[in-house]
């Protein structure tokens, strides 16, 4: 479900937030809020809440599936890397958009990732207005230019 038009109304766009930090999680809500744009964030506070939301187990049964995933990597149980792995080995998931939020900010982290299967990797940012915009161009960029067709994902 990416933002569009069906039968000329704009639909919703759905974003995950996986990221043991409330006050990042805080400041993603935030800018994504400041887009004016009909995106509903959920949030996950580690990698294993993460995957639960993603596969739709236990309590998150009905959890709708996510245009764009935003994953920090350093998490406590499965890190952001487990959670990329999982993601790429599910059927259902694996054309998931997935990007990197994280500090860690070394070429090896990002290769792993990228080889993981991120989508793209960015490295937070200690200059708010810098990660601010960072965040609204991967919501942008994610849930509008780069749309998925309804009902494109593999079955």
């Amino acid at each position: 479900m990416s933002t569009g038009t069906r039968g000329g109304k704009v639909s919703e766009a759905v974003i995950l937030l996986v990221d043991d930090d409330p006050d990042y999680r805080m400041l993603v809500r935030d800018a994504i809020e400041s887009l004016g744009r009909p995106i509903k964030v959920f949030e996950c506070v580690d990698g294993c809440d993460g995957i639960r939301f993603l596969q739709r187990v236990g309590s998150d049964k009905s959890s709708p599936r996510p245009d764009l995933v935003l994953l920090d990597l350093e998490m406590p149980g499965a890190d952001g890397h487990e959670v990329l792995v999982r993601v790429r080995a599910d059927h259902r998931l694996r054309d998931l958009p997935v990007v990197v939020m994280t500090g860690l900010d070394d070429d090896e982290s990002e290769r792993r990732a990228l080889s993981n299967g991120a989508s793209s990797y960015t490295c937070k940012v200690r200059d708010t207005q810098d990660m601010l915009r960072r965040i609204e161009a991967a919501a942008v960029y994610w849930t509008t230019v780069h749309r998925q067709l309804p009902g494109a994902s593999a079955a």
